[in-house]
């Protein structure tokens, strides 16, 4: 990983022979106060591997034992990771082709956003900051099940701007391989990961690292956090806690440092803004993941591995 960039291509893991459909669920505080919806989901999944089970939707919270079940996660990472569930795409940035239930495409990039470049507070300077007000109360129950986890399994959107949209072309240009291409649950469209990899990735995350959201010429603004902005404060805190008992060379180093993420250009066709009191089609999770000693991508296919 460059250690230079606050995004970068990293290690993702993806299932290996899972079923697709039955892996990706929608992001865990979606459908809060809908039953039926999970209920739907939990009998889809039946026994299927899946990021059901790997995530607590904020739904049961306060209406089971969250202690039990942080436990029962955290077992499950470990036992999907010994069981061989996953495999491993070393250094690689996943070009993200997410079409919506009403058929437009929304495109991203999935890597590693290094949370010492982010801080959530007001007067954040940071070049890469939040766009709503972060509500304390919904941090403790994720950094509960982060802290001890062995993958990351984030539904994070994070903006960059490129008003003529010349990175994501060039970014498609560099895609060389399908990791995955498959139809969501619930209705929720359908998805497609292809790999960018080795040179291409370090370029291409140099290029996205340089844009700028804001207008601020002092403190610039690179990236503004688009969805998800709880879910990478509790990531934060994590890494802040970690960090303490690190030596500076660890901290360098650590992989805790990093949140897995996915980019959208800003001025996306795609990329709709309505009142807040209206509703909208929510993001599903990338299909991947990560170590948390390396990355997952989105709760749809990838992961990440933490430390």
């Amino acid at each position: 990983m460059n250690r230079n960039l606050f995004f970068a291509p990293t290690d993702i893991l993806l299932p290996a022979h899972a079923d697709m459909w039955r892996w990706s669920v929608i992001a865990c505080d979606q459908f809060t106060a809908d039953a039926g919806y999970w209920q739907t989901v939990q009998d889809t999944v039946g026994d299927a591997p899946s990021t059901l089970r790997l995530m607590l939707p904020e739904f049961y919270l306060g209406k089971c034992d969250e202690a039990a079940a942080t436990r029962e996660i955290q077992q499950t990472m470990h036992r999907y990771l010994d069981d061989g569930v996953f495999r491993t795409v070393p250094h690689s940035l996943v070009l993200v082709q997410r079409t919506l239930p009403g058929g437009a495409v929304r495109c991203g990039i999935v890597g590693a956003l290094d949370l010492e470049a982010y801080d959530y507070a007001p007067d954040s300077v940071t070049p890469i900051r939040a766009t709503e007000g972060t509500v304390a109360s919904r941090l403790p129950a994720r950094v509960r099940i982060r802290a001890a986890a062995a993958l990351e399994m984030p539904h994070i959107m994070v903006f960059y701007s490129d008003p003529d949209d010349a990175i994501f072309r060039d970014a498609l240009t560099a895609a060389n391989e399908t990791l995955y291409d498959f139809d969501l649950m619930s209705g929720g469209g359908h998805v497609r990961g292809l790999r960018i990899a080795g040179m291409d990735a370090d370029a291409l995350a140099a290029r996205l690292c340089a844009t700028g959201a804001g207008t601020d010429s002092a403190h610039p603004m690179r990236f503004a956090i688009a969805d998800g902005n709880h879910s990478l404060a509790a990531a934060r805190l994590c890494w802040l806690e970690k960090k303490q008992s690190l030596t500076p060379e660890q901290a360098a180093v650590d992989p805790a440092r990093y949140a897995l993420v996915e980019l959208v250009n800003l001025h996306s066709p795609a990329v709709t803004f309505e009142p807040i009191t209206a509703c909208s089609s929510a993001p599903m999770r990338p299909s991947g993941c990560r170590r948390r000693k390396r990355c997952w991508h989105p709760r749809t296919a990838a992961a990440m591995r933490s430390p």
